[in-house]
């Protein structure tokens, strides 16, 4: 368990500019100090050993006793405040309170708390004495501060002034659960809001056992660490002492030492120096400088001593062996008195006469050693900025100066002769063939040659064994074999269908008809027309052939689908997909032929929403559950006494619905005749499902035999599911013309129906001992199970009026969501930073609203699942809203309209979304 700790804060002063004697500065006794600094001290825990352990709706106390040392309050100007700067809280979830979200999220609980206290040796728990009380709430594990200071009445700064008194803390909340304050502040005075916070040891003047760790303002830091203090908490380590030794510039060396304590406090120590077989003792004051000369090569050595907190004596010694100190001032290792070049760059390397190449220029033609490509040009030529004449370069990069080479231009990749020329700059026997390609460079001068430069009566361009004056087929590929005329079966068509003989399978094919690759008659596949479709939904995809042999062999397939051999397969792409329709007739070998079609997913990029606050009837969140197509939300709000009630929003006022007569009532869902269901408490405190009229207000469902129920959904007829007691089990219920029957889940000794369209199609989970949730689909009395999509349990909030179900599932820490369609599921994915998404409403089109969180759950967003893409709501809103976030999607109707909660002016509110055109 964690344990209170409280800090009090006193006032402090600053040091300024000015004052004289700093080092025998005493804050405590400064005239001049003023109320933008303080000083704290750490005391003594808060609390035994325990949090505080608080139970819903009763005062919790626990208290303890502080002593505050009287010297520090002496200086404290009269303004003071306790501040809560560390809060941790720990709830304990009803089991029995089922929310309209999943365990533990977004669902705000809180607690305040008050301090007590009163003069030493009294009960401080029972003072009138008061300090606060501090507003804390709780959010998925996330914990806000409604006031982190309260300002001190007169009669509690008096009994602090005290040094002695007792604290009391009483807490009352509307959870059960545990309470820690880390850290808690009593400030003096108030620091300039531009200025940190610098904690340190202060050491008392005369009184260095009575050491205090402390927090004071930035500006008073200077001060202090001239009085003797040092930075960090107050500690008896004693970090090691530092010692440096340097050689000087005097012809005979010098051993040079400092000695300091890192701690900047006093300790007793001294130092000793030791030279040679003599022994030499030297004592000084902490932090001053010593110099000792000596002849070279002699060894010297420094001995430390001191004693630390306890009191037992520690040591360092360090041995120094002088070294001639030669005057180097650019320290390139060539001393002044032989170096040419007395400011060689600290990044280069000096020669014997201390100089670097930037500093050389051994061909004197203006470009120094460093960037000079041709160090040896001609005295006074002119040079480019590499430094090279015109003749030294070699345009062309063939290796051969420009002043050597006879062909400029020789092409990259060549080999040049000692002239500069290559292969295909040169032709021996000057046919006009270049030597590269010349494969007679011998012909004379009288022959007409062709492009190998080889006499034309001789040539055979494609080595096919036909001259060419003989060669049909100039071209023929290498290793063909040819006909009379020089042409082998790839250069022949017979049939003039388009596939040379070598490949034609079908050489006489007739004229004019269409053939595949191998020269055939084609076969025809058609996949149909392509389909766009406004939100994901089921689609069959429509397969046709012709031609070739029947009978035909379909095969489907598309990227991400383990495809399918039927026909007219039924598919439930999640976003744009081209599918590809394989055919294969009869013949043999048999035709393969393919045709694709494409279901487009509009992307609806365009999403934009107008917001308005529902409000609250109290001065507490609200929270919406349902809405229907006339815009009319159902949920429940805090009364100022913290209960829940039941709200319905309509034609902008919300009312209260009331209860069965207990003290809490939820509303769950709403249909269009305006019929409200949920669950409230009743007199007796059980909780009940019920249905909400206009006329009949609320009437109370009943149970399952035993003594509680909720309803959770109400379809267009009346018809409502939830959950009831059996007296020994929770099952799942269809409340049908006045009665309220069980879902033939009796196998399983936990079950729930959460949603009903106007077909009468019911979803629900059932749990099975030892097993994780699954999902069921009741058909008119038959009960289909569905298993767990996704991960290993699921839980379903919807289904629309083509039977699409939409929930989420879990399992080793994931939260993913899912639409369940045609036998088919799809993962809705995750919005950036928030990988856990929970879905909880769906429209009869297919969009699903809901809302996505971080890994931790501490931050949530809403929202919209629309043309297979998960949207953030808020990044869709009209500019000016003045939200702080949307929180959760809970509804969403045939409108587009959707229902939801967020933060607003810091505080929780429910929202109705429009979009807009």
């Amino acid at each position: 368990m964690r344990i209170f700790n409280l800090i009090i804060l006193t006032a402090f002063a600053a040091m300024l500019p000015g004052i004289p004697g700093c080092g025998d500065f005493d804050p405590l006794n400064w005239s001049g100090r003023n109320a933008s600094d303080y000083l704290g001290i750490p005391l003594e825990t808060f609390g035994d050993t325990e949090a505080l352990t608080i139970q819903q709706g009763t005062v919790g106390a626990a208290s303890t006793e502080v002593t505050i040392p009287q010297t520090l309050l002496e200086s404290a100007p009269d303004e003071a405040v306790m501040m809560v700067e560390d809060t941790d809280v720990t709830v304990t979830v009803d089991e029995s309170d089922d929310d309209i979200s999943p365990a533990g999220a977004n669902y705000e609980r809180h607690a305040a708390v008050t301090f007590r206290i009163a003069s030493h040796g009294s009960n401080a728990c029972e003072s009138g004495v008061r300090i606060g009380p501090f507003g804390i709430t709780v959010v998925n594990e996330q914990i806000t501060l409604t006031n982190e200071s309260v300002t001190l009445s007169t009669e509690a700064r008096e009994i602090i002034r005290t040094g002695s008194f007792g604290i009391c803390a009483q807490t009352l909340a509307d959870f059960d659960g545990e309470l820690s304050f880390r850290r808690l502040s009593l400030e003096f005075g108030s620091l300039r809001a531009s200025e940190e916070k610098v904690e340190l040891c202060h050491i008392p003047a005369g009184n260095p056992d009575n050491r205090h760790t402390i927090n004071v303002g930035a500006s008073a830091q200077a001060a202090h660490l001239a009085h003797g203090d040092y930075l960090g908490p107050c500690r008896d380590l004693i970090e090691d002492l530092k010692l440096t030794s340097v050689c000087s510039d005097d012809p005979e060396t010098q051993l040079r030492w400092r000695v300091r304590n890192p701690n900047d406090f006093d300790v007793d120590y001294t130092w000793e120096l030791y030279q040679g077989p003599q022994t030499g003792l030297l004592r000084g004051t902490p932090g001053d400088t010593y110099f000792y000369t000596d002849r070279i090569g002699d060894a010297d050595t420094v001995i430390i001593t001191w004693r630390d907190a306890t009191g037992e004596e520690q040591t360092l010694a360090v041995v120094s062996t002088a070294a001639q100190c030669l005057e180097d001032a650019d320290e390139d290792d060539v001393p002044d008195a032989d170096d040419l070049c007395a400011d060689t760059p600290s990044s280069e390397t000096a020669d014997s006469d201390g100089c670097s190449c930037s500093q050389r220029d051994t061909d004197a033609d203006g470009v120094c050693d460093c960037d000079d490509e041709c160090p040896n040009s001609t005295s006074g030529a002119t040079v480019d900025e590499s430094g090279c004449e015109a003749v030294q370069l070699d345009e062309d990069g063939d290796g051969v100066i420009n002043g050597d080479d006879d062909c400029p231009d020789t092409p990259s990749g060549e080999t040049p002769d000692e002239s500069g020329c290559s292969c295909s700059q040169r032709d021996g026997d000057a046919d006009g063939v270049n030597d590269c390609d010349d494969e007679c460079p011998e012909t004379s001068l009288s022959e007409s040659v062709g492009d190998n430069g080889c006499p034309l009566d001789e040539l055979d361009s494609d080595n096919d064994g036909v001259l060419d004056d003989s060669d049909a087929c100039l071209s023929t590929p290498a290793g063909e074999a040819v006909d009379a005329n020089g042409c082998s079966c790839s250069q022949l068509d017979e049939d003039d269908d388009g596939v040379n003989n070598c490949n034609d399978l079908c050489p006489q094919t007739p004229t004019d008809t269409a053939v595949d690759a191998n020269g055939c008659e084609v076969a025809l596949a058609d996949a149909g027309e392509d389909v766009t479709l406004d939100e994901v939904g089921c689609v069959t995809l429509q397969g046709f052939a012709s031609g070739g042999t029947e009978p035909y062999t379909y095969s489907w397939s598309a990227p991400g689908w383990e495809g399918s051999m039927e026909q007219n397969p039924t598919v439930v792409p999640a976003e744009t997909t081209t599918y590809t329709l394989t055919v294969s007739d009869w013949s043999v070998p048999p035709i393969v032929v393919t045709d694709d079609v494409t279901i487009t997913i509009n992307t609806h990029d365009d999403l934009q929403y107008e917001i308005v606050n529902l409000g609250s009837l109290s001065n507490n969140a609200s929270y919406p559950s349902s809405l229907n197509d006339a815009g009319q939300v159902v949920g429940y709000y805090y009364t100022d006494d913290w209960l829940k009630h039941a709200f319905l929003f309509s034609d902008g006022v919300m009312s209260d619905l009331g209860t069965l007569g207990g003290n809490e009532s939820y509303a769950r869902d709403i249909n269009e005749a305006g019929e409200v269901v949920g669950q409230s408490h009743d007199a007796q405190g059980n909780l009940r499902a019920f249905i909400w009229n206009s006329t009949d207000g609320m009437s109370d469902l009943g149970t399952l035999g035993g003594d509680t129920s909720a309803a959770y959904g109400v379809n267009e007829d009346g018809e409502v599911v939830g959950q009831a007691h059996t007296g020994s089990a929770t099952h799942a219920f269809l409340y049908r013309s006045g009665t309220m029957s069980d879902l033939d889940t009796t196998e399983y000794f936990q079950s729930g129906a959460f949603d009903i369209n106007d077909d009468g199609l019911v979803v629900g989970t059932y749990l099975a001992v030892g097993y994780d949730q699954q999902v069921f689909l009741d058909d008119a009395g038959t009960f289909i199970d569905l298993g767990s999509p996704l991960l290993s349990g699921s839980r379903p909030v919807a289904i629309n009026s083509d039977g699409m179900v939409t929930g989420f599932s879990w399992g080793t820490g994931e939260y993913r969501s899912f639409l369940y369609a045609c036998e088919t599921v799809t993962d809705l994915g995750a919005l950036a930073g928030f990988p856990k998404t929970y879905a909880w409403d769906m429209s009869d089109s297919g969009r699903i609203v809901g809302y996505a969180s971080t890994t931790d759950g501490t931050l949530s967003h809403a929202f919209i699942y629309a043309g297979g893409q998960l949207h953030d709501l808020n990044d869709l809103l009209i500019s000016g809203h003045g939200w702080e976030h949307l929180t959760v999607a809970f509804g969403i109707n045939s409108l587009g309209q959707i229902a939801g909660y967020g933060r607003i002016n810091g505080e929780y509110r429910a929202f109705l979304l429009t979009p807009t055109p």
